[in-house]
């Protein structure tokens, strides 16, 4: 597994971290738990990797509410540990991709490093979005890139609408948006899709990324990418104009 890959992974179990409050572990905390010891041991870390699932046997599953949250501390410096270690060794472009809870301008910076690489336009996906893909993150798009901004009748947020609105009114051409809205609950995914081609997977909406809980934005590969980018023109192509 490359250098890259596993980071992709070990932020991706970063913001998906469980609770780990009942000592009767549900399969899904069991699974992320066993996804993290096998990554450690692919990575060569076999002593990590041993201790994250003694800590899991003999830790989180204790009647002692001290003994699981010392076990559970315990898993999680050893995955952010590996985390910050990895990402020392993946190129640049790749860095920033995991992002702790409240890390604002952190998750502003890895947006605007997204935005940067297009020559052409944007398309953003975001079932809840909201005024924020505008005032905090379009912003940082170079000028004459065009955004399109495409969400969900159900869940966008109301102040979405009237804020796109006024950003055309201001900015016009000089920094160009198309909004549309697919029919409700159509959207499962968050994304920005750069120039047709490359596509990146956000695990929150940009209305509160990163700020309660950690985030990642994870870049999908060639054949993944083509899949959305042929999904979403689709759905962009049939759904209704905001502006």
């Amino acid at each position: 597994m490359s250098p890259d890959e596993l980071y992709q992974r070990l932020g991706q179990l970063a913001a998906t971290v469980p609770s780990f409050e009942d000592r009767d572990l549900p399969p899904d905390e069991i699974k992320w738990v066993g996804t993290l010891a096998a990554l450690l041991e692919v990575d060569g870390s076999r002593i990590e990797s041993t201790d994250v699932k003694l800590a899991m046997r003999n830790g989180l599953t204790s009647s002692l509410r001290d003994v699981r949250v010392s076990a559970k501390t315990s898993i999680f410096q050893i995955l952010f540990l590996k985390l910050a270690q990895v990402e020392l060794n993946v190129p640049a472009v790749s860095r920033g991709a995991y992002i702790p809870a409240g890390s604002s301008h952190d998750a502003m910076a890895a947006i605007r490093k997204i935005l940067e690489e297009a020559k052409d336009n944007v398309l953003v996906v975001d079932p809840y979005m909201d005024a924020n893909a505008l005032t905090e993150y379009a912003v940082q798009a170079p000028e004459s890139v065009r955004i399109r901004f495409l969400t969900d009748h159900h869940h966008k947020k109301p102040g979405f609408s009237p804020a796109a609105k006024s950003w055309v009114q201001q900015y016009a051409s000089a920094r160009p948006i198309e909004a549309r809205e697919a029919p409700g609950k159509s959207l499962h995914d968050r994304l920005m899709i750069v120039d047709d081609t490359t596509a990146y997977v956000l695990t929150q909406s940009l209305n509160a990324f990163a700020k309660r809980a950690p985030a990642s934005i994870l870049k999908a590969d060639r054949e993944l990418a083509a899949l959305k980018v042929e999904a979403y023109g689709q759905i962009w192509s049939a759904a209704s104009n905001l502006l």
